[in-house]
């Protein structure tokens, strides 16, 4: 009778944990995400871990965005490395947000979100994308137009 509780605690301990891990780690089924849903930390409604999403674009790479410096756009917070990028921003965020809400485009054409290295991404058609890992990054640019076609009917389904 003391090992069938012990598996029971064991089992029930293991859950937890594993729901634990995916909600730190942003994952979740497409279908049961909004489409205006956005990848903010998960004690907080800031975007793209604290990266500044003009920065990919306007500086040609990734930059750390400064708390002070922040617009607020679809309910998140989005940090900005200078003034003049949160001014260019403002003006047409839609232009440097990232698409599918800053989730990882490789887990999204898998049917799931998963958090982002805002270190590893690809700027497509003056779009930004964002990848989990440099493994699936790789992967995933072996046929970008196919998944980029895939995430886009994954997210709008």
């Amino acid at each position: 009778m003391k090992a069938v509780k012990y598996i029971g605690i064991t089992l029930f301990v293991l859950v937890i944990l594993m729901i634990g891990f995916a909600k730190v780690e942003r994952i979740t089924p497409v279908s049961l995400v909004d489409q205006n849903a956005l990848n903010m930390g998960m004690f907080s409604k800031v975007v793209i871990n604290g990266y500044d999403a003009v920065s990919y674009q306007v500086n040609n790479k990734p930059l750390q965005g400064n708390e002070n410096i922040y617009s607020e756009w679809k309910g998140g917070k989005w940090l900005f490395s200078s003034e003049e990028n949160k001014n260019i921003f403002e003006e047409n965020p839609s232009q440097y947000a990232p698409l599918f809400g800053g989730y990882c485009v490789y887990a999204i054409s898998k049917g799931v979100t998963a958090n982002t290295d805002p270190e590893v991404y690809e700027v497509i058609d003056g779009k930004l994308i964002l990848f989990a890992a440099e493994d699936v990054h790789a992967e995933w640019m072996k046929d970008p137009v196919g998944n980029l076609e895939e995430c886009t009917l994954m997210w709008n389904d």
